[in-house]
């Protein structure tokens, strides 16, 4: 478990591929669910904590207090988006992205002004909720495989298919909105 656990804080190792390997290597769901949650805990606990720290740093200090001061105006120009902060930062959370997870999410957090608590919780939240799909996604998956290797197979052939579409997807909408800003 112990080199699971450092594998999950080198990138681009993260919840997608460190939950499912610990399934396979014969752990529980919800054991590692619980103990990658409560690492995620523990990284936006350091960040939130310390932040304020992190501003009394000379160069990186003046450099966090501009990028809070434009993204607190910007937030603050665009009320609708207010409203939607909690939700935004607990996806970004959830979401297996590179540059996504605990770390980020609590910087990004602070970085939008967000209060302490708040930033903790959606962290909280997006990364047990995140934790949860891999592991009971994993779990299931492995279950199928061992009663029927083909469909096991051709479901995960499925996800994979699904998922490289999106992905595609995403990348060709972004790739014709930044065309469509430079003509």
């Amino acid at each position: 478990m112990s080199g699971l656990i450092i594998a999950y804080f080198i990138p681009p190792a993260g919840h997608e591929t460190i939950i499912p390997l610990a399934i396979l290597a014969g752990y529980s769901w919800w054991l590692i669910t619980a103990v990658i949650s409560l690492l995620d805990v523990a990284v936006s606990l350091f960040v939130v904590w310390n932040f304020d720290l992190a501003l009394k740093v000379p160069l990186v200090g003046r450099l966090l207090e501009s990028r809070m001061t434009i993204a607190r105006d910007y937030i603050e120009s665009q009320a609708w988006l207010r409203r939607f902060s909690t939700v935004g930062l607990t996806l970004l959370v959830f979401v297996p992205l590179q540059g996504t997870g605990a770390m980020s999410g609590s910087v990004l957090g602070r970085l939008l002004g967000l209060a302490e608590f708040r930033v903790f919780c959606c962290v909280c939240i997006g990364s047990l909720a995140s934790c949860l799909v891999f592991a009971l996604g994993a779990d299931v998956l492995l279950n199928i495989y061992r009663d029927d290797p083909m469909l096991g197979t051709g479901i995960l052939a499925a996800i994979v298919v699904v998922v490289l579409a999106a992905v595609a997807g995403w990348w060709v909408h972004g790739r014709r909105l930044r065309e469509r800003r430079l003509s």
